[in-house]
């Protein structure tokens, strides 16, 4: 019976000892879980923007949030410059740099307009490179510019009746002025002073004030500024004969060029002096009637 006992007596033990494994286990998986329980609501409000009462809410709420047009910092505002009437033909660089033009731009625009430019209109304003389109709708309501009165075309009357101490207008002769001289005329800087002069030798001369004209840049309102200031003696027309020119110096001419160089020159070698001739170009489509009407005056009789 004691035996009997004994026995049941460590059953019983070993029982209990498992009973008090399972309970440990029980007690710390319940502690873990009442852990984790406790601890996600926090986590909760710390993520959820509706928990704004919470202190710790409050710094993750400024950091991710943008700010709004009226928060933004004032520095990061682009300045465009001030707004208020002005001429870009006076306009001093001081005055670009307050309409919000750079330093390189004022300086562009300040030796666009020492080389002679002007502008006209406030679309001329526009076409200059350093003007972009949105700085010329800016300023485009403030642009003012004053007009130039034309140069009197001189009269026999008026010559007639000059005060004695006034002085005739000086004439300049395109044909024979340099540079310095052809700045004295109105609209004329020393960038077109250079096209003038290289453009003539090209030429051979000038015979008429409208192959002007054929200089880039040099339109009719130009023309116009300075075109009573000016003579022609075609005098000094440099002619060219077209039985002995080489290829090279005919093709340099704007009225013949490389390709009808080419035909004269190849033309003359295989029908002689017949082919030198303005109508005998024209009837071979080497030159067109415009072509040979302005060398009329630049072909050597």
């Amino acid at each position: 019976m004691r035996n009997r006992l004994r026995r049941g007596w460590n059953v019983q033990g070993r029982d209990a000892l498992g009973i008090i494994i399972l309970s440990l286990i029980i007690i710390l998986i319940r502690s873990i879980f009442s852990a984790s329980v406790i601890v996600l609501p926090a986590l909760d409000e710390l993520s959820s923007p509706s928990s704004s009462s919470s202190p710790l809410f409050q710094p993750s709420s400024r950091s991710s949030t943008s700010p709004t047009p009226s928060e933004r910092p004032a520095h990061n505002a682009t300045t465009v410059g001030e707004l208020y009437p002005f001429d870009p033909n006076t306009l001093d660089s001081t005055g670009f740099r307050k309409l919000g033009f750079s330093a390189s731009q004022t300086h562009s625009l300040l030796k666009y307009r020492s080389s002679g430019a002007r502008f006209r209109k406030p679309e001329d304003f526009s076409r200059s490179y350093v003007v972009s389109e949105q700085m010329y709708q800016r300023l485009k309501p403030f642009i003012r510019i004053a007009e130039e009165a034309p140069l009197p075309e001189p009269s026999i009357k008026e010559e007639q009746h000059q005060e004695p101490n006034e002085l005739p207008t000086i004439l300049i002769d395109i044909n024979r002025a340099d540079t310095s001289q052809l700045q004295k005329l109105r609209g004329i800087g020393p960038y077109y002073a250079k096209k003038i002069v290289q453009y003539r030798e090209l030429l051979g001369g000038f015979v008429m004030a409208e192959q002007l004209l054929e200089i880039e840049g040099i339109d009719d309102d130009r023309l116009s500024q300075f075109r009573a200031q000016i003579e022609i003696v075609s005098h000094w027309i440099r002619k060219i004969d077209l039985q002995n020119a080489d290829q090279s110096t005919l093709g340099k001419h704007p009225y013949i060029g490389q390709y009808a160089a080419r035909w004269i020159v190849h033309y003359r070698e295989l029908l002689g002096d017949t082919i030198c001739t303005l109508p005998s170009l024209i009837r071979r489509n080497i030159l067109k009637p415009p072509q040979a009407k302005l060398l009329e005056y630049y072909v050597a009789d």
